[in-house]
């Protein structure tokens, strides 16, 4: 572990990604963003925009560096508040279109560290259960 990464405490981003139809918000979707984000009309995307309208993989949202980068990737246009974008760096409160779909963007900074890059900066294989127990400082009952 390097000394310097021990002085900086990383800082969890919560992306809320609040979907609408009209004025109707029909979908809110929380997500801790370590890579992309896909939203499209195939089912197997992390949020599913159901319309003819739509392509299958219209938009990704990248984690590039400290930004939020949301990249077009379709055939009929992404807008980002009212503005057409082949990519567009996100702030809090972008207002996206796809289709007959508006996704209203929300970034939350969380004042508490991050447990999963505490744990591994600390060397932890991240999956299971006790590395996430002892990144929480507790420890779990053997079954």
């Amino acid at each position: 572990m390097r000394h310097d990464d021990a002085e900086v405490p990383e800082i969890a981003e919560i992306t809320l990604l609040r979907v609408f139809v009209g004025n109707s918000e029909i979908e809110r979707r929380a997500f801790c963003v370590k890579d992309k984000i896909c939203l499209g009309r195939d089912p197997y995307t992390d949020v599913m925009l159901e319309d003819p309208a739509v392509s299958r993989l219209h938009l990704e949202i990248r984690r590039e560096d400290t930004d939020l980068v949301l990249y077009d990737r379709s055939s009929n246009g992404t807008r980002v508040n009212g503005r057409r974008i082949q990519r567009h760096v996100l702030k809090h409160r972008d207002v996206c279109s796809a289709g007959q779909f508006t996704v209203v963007v929300e970034i939350h900074p969380d004042s508490r560290p991050s447990l999963y890059d505490q744990a591994r900066r600390e060397g932890a294989l991240l999956d299971d259960l006790p590395t996430i127990a002892a990144a929480r400082g507790t420890r779990r009952s053997p079954s």
